[in-house]
């Protein structure tokens, strides 16, 4: 075995939460726990794009975090704000140039998320093997596909990709990405975290309600509460009249800040008004650096809706699954249905984003999908067992983490080669 130091770099990172995020805690983690000296790289920011100008380093779940400083990218102030940067380059913020410095320590710099270049375009000369690891393609190949600039910065800047699943496989090279540089690793999901043995404890307001409610058959979304989220969201909740009709004890429970926030809780709280109790609970952003939390709010239920590594989560813990996407965006997802042995191929080729479905989601069609889990305990009960034999077989992080770590020592034997 090689030995050495990864720089996994990454634009956003806790107190900020969100799907890759997640991915990289877990991977730094498991890297660390296999001796495989890891840090986390990342911009010091409370809020997202919101950077301070202050070095911050801080240690936790086995491995360093650095914060590094960084600065907004000039914005032209007009009637609306606009990044000639971030139109350019996808570059939302500037670093403190001393990262180069900082990236010189590792053998290799593993990128993650394509949705900001700012660490890649700063790390240039910093001559080192260099990995990007998409994890929003579905989002961002339109922009991709049209900046002819950040095209060709994506195929000069890395010596590596590593996509999701094969639909980003297909866009990765329908940008001229050369196939043999490319991996299709899937998303992971720690097993230990995500268990049906995890289970609340230390309450927190308004958990308390929910762990001690045994009368409500519960339906858990998590999500950004976002624009691009927002049809699967809505549809949600306007689905929870339709789904108390027939499961009379029926809750949505919905956890994720972000900037549709007090839209989706007006929204709720009309819908609680309308059934005169609260059918829909809204749940601010989890404050959570090692996303144990989330796992526990989501043990909870009886149902899980979501997309992405929602969903997978959901499956680890033994729940069966509704895939409900949004159609926003170049490739905005839809609806996928019930995750079940017969389609889980299928909705893994395109992430459980939907985007295989040509069905749109609307509260209909997940109100009948619920119904039907909540209907039938030993066909619910049934659906979740495969999820978790799934995920334990095919989105293990331990797995996960094997296959990446093959991939450093393959790139290390090829840079070490060139360099002689």
């Amino acid at each position: 075995m090689i030995l050495m130091k990864i720089a996994i770099v990454t634009p956003s990172y806790y107190p900020i939460v969100g799907g890759t995020e997640s991915a990289v805690q877990s991977l730094a983690s498991e890297l660390n726990e296999r001796g495989v000296h890891a840090d986390v790289i990342t911009f010091n920011m409370d809020k997202k794009w919101e950077p301070v100008c202050r070095w911050k380093i801080e240690k936790t779940n086995g491995f360093n975090i650095i914060r590094t400083p960084a600065l907004n990218s000039p914005r032209l102030s007009f009637r609306y704000k606009i990044n000639p940067l971030e139109k350019l380059f996808l570059l939302n913020v500037i670093p403190q140039p001393s990262i180069i410095r900082i990236l010189q320590n590792y053998s290799i710099i593993h990128f993650h998320d394509e949705v900001d270049l700012s660490f890649p375009l700063f790390s240039y000369f910093v001559r080192k093997p260099k990995i990007l690891h998409f994890h929003s393609l579905g989002y961002t190949w339109g922009f991709y596909k049209k900046n002819a600039l950040c095209k060709s910065l994506l195929r000069g800047l890395f010596q590596y990709y590593i996509c999701n699943s094969n639909e980003s496989l297909r866009l990765l090279l329908d940008l001229g990405i050369d196939k043999e540089k490319i991996s299709v690793i899937p998303n992971s999901v720690n097993l230990e975290k995500f268990s049906t043995r995890t289970y609340m404890n230390h309450l927190h307001e308004p958990e308390k309600d929910l762990v001690f409610n045994h009368n409500t058959k519960k339906i858990v979304f998590v999500s950004r509460l976002s624009n691009e989220k927002l049809i699967a969201i809505t549809s949600t909740i306007k689905a929870v009249p339709k789904i108390v009709q027939k499961i009379p004890n029926a809750q949505i429970i919905l956890v994720g800040g972000g900037p549709c926030f007090d839209y989706i809780n007006t929204l709720a709280e009309r819908i609680n008004k309308q059934l005169a109790r609260k059918a829909v609970v809204v749940m601010d952003e989890i404050k959570d650096a090692r996303g144990e939390r989330i796992a526990k709010i989501m043990n909870l239920a009886d149902v899980v809706i979501g997309i992405g590594r929602v969903a997978l989560e959901g499956m680890a813990l033994g729940k069966p699954v509704i895939i409900a996407g949004s159609t926003l965006g170049t490739l905005g997802g839809n609806f996928g249905g019930i995750v079940t042995e017969e389609n889980v191929t299928q909705l893994e080729d395109f992430n459980f984003s939907g985007r295989n479905s040509s069905e749109k989601t609307t509260h209909n069609r997940i109100a009948k999908a619920v119904i039907e889990l909540l209907s039938d305990e030993t066909y619910r009960q049934s659906i979740g067992e495969f999820g978790r034999r799934f995920v334990e077989k095919e989105h293990d992080i331990q797995k996960i983490a094997e296959e990446i770590e093959a991939i450093y020592n393959t790139i290390l034997k090829e840079d070490k080669k060139a360099r002689m």
